[in-house]
């Protein structure tokens, strides 16, 4: 019995695994360090992981609060963050790079005439944090000045609707907006007259129920951008063509007559930011296919091309001229998914101008667009774009991809996160189950495999064969050696016989947010 107690004193502690149920504030502007507070039981030990270099972590003693430093060369933009420790690892936390400088909303601030003053342009942090709850800030402003007030909320993980109401100094509301970016509004106002003018943030639950006011709870928390500063919305091409396009140009509020970036030329997606002080980093995507330009687009086009542009005013329909083969088409329109205000409609018609189809919405919550057309003979067809209920404008920008549908693959799995245990000093095998998804006909074996595992960890590399069971789903088997704990990123890379590469995603709880790193915990 004696032995058993001093057995039992001298066996480590084992902290436990963190759980956090959420982080303030959601972001930090880039060359400055900024106190996160960590809400739930961050455990012992904890340490920091981003998946955006230039991002560190320095925690105090009981891990309640952690100081983020941001580099000053660090992407602008929405990151994800993750704290573990050696037992186990949180979710993932969404998490911005910002641009300019930052405040916290400071209470009470719910009354006109108890508005929090904000000078300069700035980036608010704040929460709505009951029902009822509305926030207010007070902006000096310039006669003839681009104002830009936009909340990003629902866009990290808030569940809420919000509104943005922009008044006169006497309370008069001069505009409003609930649907900026989705749910996350945004105003655009042009200053009339010398004076102080308030700003409004309240919101409505994202998922409707039954209540009839403003809601609000610990949760509701956003980031509000106060600025008269260059405001960068999006790039255009939208797309580039790799080893062609050189440089995109940038468009939105406050900046140079000139606003262009340029590329560096290899086939990652990039972020894009070139002015100086700007906030927002629109991504360009990358293709190996034509990438045009709305009104460049006269000729009669070959297939694959990415057409880019802008439903700039009330009815217009943009059109490109295509020369295709019999069979099947893929349209892709990709613009609410970038915060486009476009709803899209395509219609695809003959050389005789007689329709062959109408395209809409992918699914009741996606507008966007993704369909196949039977082209009934070889020939030249019309791909025509347009909103649906007739709008445009400058916000009204949309990329249209038309190509003969080509085989792919990619792979999956159902969590972002996997616990490699141990029981009596012997491993417990790991199984990650993973889908293959096959389009159009792919036929090919796919080799899967880990990256990133310690020495003591192994995992064999497992065949997606082009038939059977293993050609929809497969097993990855992972081992420990020895108890020595280990907590960190790994990623699954899939290669196919032709040496096509990818890395297999899973959801970060944020929309269609998919990332590619997988965490992987061992615990004794």
């Amino acid at each position: 019995m004696l032995n058993a107690l001093l057995l039992l004193l001298v066996v480590p502690a084992v902290a436990d695994a963190p759980k956090i149920d959420r982080i303030f504030p959601l972001g930090a502007q880039r060359g400055e360090t900024t106190e996160l507070t960590l809400v739930g039981k961050p455990g012992g030990s904890l340490k920091g992981w981003s998946d955006r270099k230039g991002v560190s972590f320095q925690f105090d003693e009981k891990s309640k609060k952690v100081a983020v430093a941001v580099a000053k060369d660090a992407l602008p933009g929405r990151c994800f963050l993750r704290f573990y420790n050696d037992t186990g690892a949180t979710k993932l936390f969404p998490f911005v790079v910002g641009t300019l400088a930052e405040v916290n909303e400071v209470e009470p601030n719910d009354r006109r005439d108890a508005a929090q003053k904000c000078t300069g342009n700035v980036t608010v942090n704040g929460v709505l944090a009951k029902a009822g709850d509305v926030d207010v800030y007070a902006v000096a402003l310039k006669r003839g000045q681009t104002f830009v007030a936009a909340m990003n909320a629902h866009r990290l993980g808030s569940p809420m609707d919000g509104v943005l109401q922009l008044l006169d100094a006497q309370g008069h509301v001069l505009t409003q907006n609930d649907e900026g970016h989705g749910f996350d509004p945004q105003i655009v106002f042009e200053v009339p007259a010398d004076g102080d003018y308030l700003v409004q943030a309240f919101a409505f639950p994202a998922a409707p129920n039954s209540s009839i006011r403003f809601a609000g709870a610990a949760t509701y928390a956003y980031r509000l951008m106060l600025t008269t500063g260059p405001v960068i919305d999006h790039a255009m091409p939208l797309v580039a063509e790799f080893g062609k396009t050189d440089t995109v140009s940038l468009h939105g509020w406050n900046l140079p007559d000139v606003a262009q970036a340029k590329l560096t030329g290899t086939a990652e997606p990039e972020f894009l930011n070139t002015v100086a002080e700007a906030e927002n980093a629109p991504v360009v995507r990358v293709v190996k296919h034509a990438s045009l330009v709305e009104g460049q687009t006269q000729a009669v086009q070959s297939l694959p091309l990415s057409l880019s542009g802008t439903v700039s005013k009330a009815g217009e329909v943009d059109a490109v001229r295509i020369k295709a083969a019999k069979g099947s088409l893929l349209v892709n329109v990709v613009a609410q998914s970038v915060h486009s205000l476009l709803d899209p409609v395509v219609v695809v018609r003959s050389a005789e101008g007689k329709v062959v189809k109408e395209l809409d919405d992918i699914s009741r919550s996606d507008r966007d667009i993704k369909a196949t057309v039977k082209l009934p003979a070889d020939g030249e067809y019309t791909v025509e774009l347009r909103d649906r209920f007739g709008h445009g404008g400058a916000r009204y920008v949309y990329v249209m991809t038309c190509e003969k549908p080509a085989a792919n693959f990619s792979v999956s799995a159902s969590a972002n996160s996997f616990v490699l245990t141990k029981a009596k000093g012997k491993s417990n095998p790991l199984e990650i189950p993973l889908q293959v998804e096959r389009v159009h006909g792919f036929a090919e074996a796919i080799s899967i495999s880990v990256e990133g595992l310690p020495e003591h960890v192994t995992a064999a590399v497992v065949k997606s064969e082009p038939k059977g069971g293993s050609s929809k789903a497969v097993k990855l088997v992972l081992k420990s050696a020895t108890d020595k704990p280990f907590s960190g990123p790994v990623r699954i890379r899939c290669r196919s016989a032709s040496k096509r590469e990818q890395f297999a995603t899973a959801a970060t709880g944020l929309g269609k947010v998919r990332t590619s790193y997988f965490w992987l915990s061992l615990m004794r």
